[in-house]
């Protein structure tokens, strides 16, 4: 009875033990601040039973005796306080990289097709804690591409034979690595990742331009307004033949998803004011379809969109932009209205382009609640604003060219006046895309900070992909490329690359 007593105690101590080492190699965003109180042992009812304590020599966060913390114990946090400091240092790096314009570019290149039918990268979608990327292109094909350390790699379609049902053999185009010599890597061990595509769908009709990942779902509409989608397992799809959800009345603007009394809401809009929504977790049932009449006048048509858990933010071609609550778009059966409509450009020929918001508050004081608001134009103006809660709607600051946010930028001065057809917030930056370049911009001063130029965003619409803690930056734009912007570069030192040159 000892005996297993004993070994019961041992199979303890073996299993505290390995749970203390893997603490130290936590993921640095599951860590969770750890409080350990000193083990002591108690009779078990027996005054003369001899109480065997394993953890004797081994106080974690306590102290036996007046005794100092064991080394083993100090070594745990020293490891925790150097991956804490190594995540800032990456932080500070990246975002330095982002505001100095310091990266490496790598990517690969899907099979072009030929001139008679040119296939563009169209959209990209990245899948939730995986190192995977949709990648959708105009000829209605949609790969699972997982990313590289390769300066470049290259797939051609080449006919794939495949078991079929019935002891049937099923012959498909499929995208596979081009048989190459002397390929060039940016990781020259032997161990480089490379750029793979794992699988791939066709669409029903049409290119893909729009695409959205939902745990178990994979969801796209076509240029030609289908809606479709396909049910997935292990990220990859069961079926390579997708259900088809709705013919959108117009071309699709946007799609996204919003919670609603915890349920999964889909929410589409199209350029001609309708707004699509179903309840995804009662299989695609229809919450409503309806026009917006006060989103769009005759004439009008919504240009762009943008919702959060409590805006719902459109604007037109005409220049209006519309703020209502996120909950009346997904749950009302009526013609709701706006808590907040404005015409954030003077000019009245420029329509709302792309619209972007943050929670941030815009002002540097936090006394005064507020949200951050950055509006793009079709004559090349970028806006900034903030959103303050007032009286159960919103109110918008500045009000008048003359007026500006304390600490912050109000208009940048843009190069140019091309479409501003992309916006996105990262640390410290705004992200903007036209028709043929990114511009990275200072938010508090409007500072133009870099350009990345020959980008064709005319073609295909932008499609930017922050990835990796913002630290890769992933578009389209290069015709049938897929390009990663590496942000995450050491800085070059100067001195030691170049002297004697």
């Amino acid at each position: 009875g000892m005996s297993l007593m004993n070994a019961a105690k041992s199979v303890l101590l073996a299993l505290i033990v390995s749970l203390v080492q893997c603490a130290a190699f936590l993921p640095l965003h599951q860590r969770h601040t750890w409080s350990w109180s000193r083990v002591q042992s108690f009779p078990a009812g027996d005054d003369n039973e001899e109480i065997f304590n394993d953890f004797e020599d081994m106080f974690i966060g306590g102290q036996q005796d007046d005794t100092l913390l064991p080394s083993d114990t100090q070594g745990l946090q020293a490891r925790l306080d150097l991956l804490i400091n190594q995540e800032h240092e990456d932080e500070v790096r990246i975002a330095g990289n982002w505001k100095n314009g310091h990266w490496s570019v790598r990517g690969c290149s899907l099979d072009p097709g030929n001139e008679d039918e040119r296939i563009l990268v169209s959209t990209l979608c990245p899948i939730d804690d995986s190192n995977t990327v949709l990648v959708g292109r105009t000829d209605g094909s949609i790969c699972w591409l997982e990313l590289g350390s390769e300066y470049i790699a290259r797939f051609v379609t080449k006919l794939t034979a495949t078991e079929g049902k019935n002891d049937t053999i099923r012959v498909t185009e499929q995208l596979r690595r081009e048989d190459t010599q002397n390929e060039i890597s940016s990781d020259s061990s032997p161990t480089s990742n490379q750029f793979e595509v794992v699988c791939q769908v066709m669409a029903s009709e049409g290119g893909i331009s729009q695409m959205l990942v939902l745990d178990e779902l994979l969801l796209c509409a076509t240029y030609s307004g289908t809606i479709e989608y396909w049910v997935l397992s292990n990220d990859e799809p069961i079926s390579e033949e997708s259900k088809i959800l709705c013919k959108a009345p117009s071309p699709v603007v946007s799609m996204c998803t919003q919670a609603l009394d915890g349920r999964r809401v889909l929410v589409c809009t199209c350029e001609d004011g309708d707004v699509l929504t179903w309840d995804i977790d009662a299989q695609f049932a229809v919450i409503q379809s309806r026009k917006l009449s006060a989103v769009v006048t005759p004439g009008d048509a919504i240009l762009s969109f943008y919702s959060d858990e409590t805006n719902t933010y459109f604007g037109t071609s005409q220049g209006h932009l519309l703020v209502y609550n996120t909950r009346d778009i997904l749950s009302s059966t009526f013609d709701v209205d706006a808590i907040k409509r404005f015409s954030p450009f003077t000019d009245g020929s420029a329509g709302v382009s792309a619209i972007v918001s943050s929670p941030e508050s815009a002002f540097a004081s936090k006394s005064q609640a507020s949200m951050t608001l950055i509006l793009g134009s079709t004559n090349g103006k970028i806006k900034q604003y903030a959103l303050i809660p007032q009286n159960g709607g919103l109110e918008h600051w500045p009000r008048l060219e003359s007026q500006s946010i304390p600490g912050k930028c109000h208009m940048f001065e843009c190069p140019s006046e091309e479409r501003v057809r992309a916006l996105r917030i990262i640390p410290d930056a705004v992200l903007a895309a036209t028709s043929n370049q990114l511009t990275l911009w200072n938010p508090e001063n409007g500072d133009l900070l870099f350009e990345m130029l020959g980008l064709d965003f005319v073609s295909t619409e932008p499609s930017l992909v922050l990835f990796d803690s913002n630290s890769v930056l992933i578009t389209n734009g290069m015709k049938n490329l897929v390009c990663l912007h590496d942000f995450s570069e050491e800085e070059l030192d100067i001195d030691e690359n170049f002297e004697g040159i």
